[in-house]
């Protein structure tokens, strides 16, 4: 019963992690269009999904941190007099990458434990480090360094 009830919750808690990351690519895309002082209307918005993702987020996670990082780097790029949309735009799908890591992992997570299975450390690595690698070999990136997430 224990069980049932936490692997829903964390199913609850992993879709909305997915609709509040959309919510945030969808608000920052749109700002594009906009001028300076709609773009400093807007940031206010955008700084409440940030704040939210952040306290669905684990602050101290590799990947969660990862994800975090992206998210200060757009708002700081948005924060500036002529934003880079370019580079938010290819901030944005990195967010995307990692956010689809994630939830991978956490879906993977919910799977072996409802078998009763643990999900340990050395298992969330291995697997962390698969996902990651397909990743890059799908996007024809020569080398990723995966090392740096896990040299905590």
């Amino acid at each position: 019963m224990a069980v049932k009830y936490i692997t829903d919750r964390r199913v609850e808690w992993i879709e909305n992690v997915r609709k509040t990351v959309s919510e945030y690519v969808s608000v920052v895309q749109s700002m594009e269009e906009m001028d300076t002082a709609q773009i400093r209307d807007i940031l206010g918005k955008v700084n409440q999904i940030s704040a939210y993702l952040k306290l669905l987020l684990n602050f101290s996670g590799q990947i969660d941190e990862i994800i975090l990082e992206i998210m200060a780097n757009i708002v700081d790029e948005l924060q500036e007099d002529k934003p880079d949309f370019e580079r938010i735009h290819s901030l944005l799908e990195l967010l995307i990458q990692h956010t689809q890591i994630y939830l991978k992992l956490e879906w993977n997570r919910v799977k072996r434990e409802v078998k009763g299975r643990r999900y340990g450390k050395r298992y969330q690595r291995k697997e962390t480090i698969e996902l990651y690698e397909k990743m890059a070999n799908q996007r024809n990136i020569e080398k990723l360094d995966i090392a740096t997430l896990w040299a905590k």
